[in-house]
């Protein structure tokens, strides 16, 4: 069984005020206070393109679906808040994750896997425990993940 999940994550709250304002983004509440808002086609789609002259195009080369107006998008909103994008496909227990988070206009990443070792680097485990999350690694028959603890993944 596989998965493959493309998403931008970060407090509900302010996830919400996101929704109300993003033409086609739907909010997936998840455990912690937290949430996602999957990458639909007509979501991306309708992202306006970026007004600001900072180039997003080397944080997205390693994501196999992030696009530069989205990076610029939660670049620009991550002044009201903590706003990340995550990225994840696997099968079989193997796979890849990526990710990245935006505070205040500031960047943290992009996380890929070839910078893990210790499950707290994982891509996804990293942005979860800036966003806050509340550490309860659970014990997979693959490894351990901090994010199932959101409700990602249920065991």
């Amino acid at each position: 069984m596989g998965h493959s999940i493309q998403a931008v994550i970060g407090k509900t709250s302010h996830l919400q005020l996101l929704v109300d304002r993003w033409p086609y983004a739907t909010l997936v509440s998840l455990k912690q206070d937290i949430s996602l808002i999957p990458l639909m086609e007509t979501f991306v789609d309708n992202i306006p393109k970026p007004v600001s002259s900072k180039d997003f195009n080397t944080y997205t080369e390693k994501f196999e679906y992030a696009d530069p107006a989205l990076f610029c998008l939660l670049h620009q909103e991550s002044m009201n808040g903590k706003i990340g994008f995550i990225e994840t496909n696997y099968f079989g227990g193997d796979g890849t994750q990526s990710s990245i988070l935006f505070d205040k206009k500031q960047i943290f990443g992009p996380y890929h896997d070839e910078d893990v070792g210790d499950p707290d680097n994982y891509p996804i485990n990293r942005i979860l425990n800036l966003l806050g999350v509340d550490k309860k690694t659970i014990v997979t028959n693959f490894k351990p993940l901090v994010w199932q603890t959101v409700g990602v993944m249920r065991v």
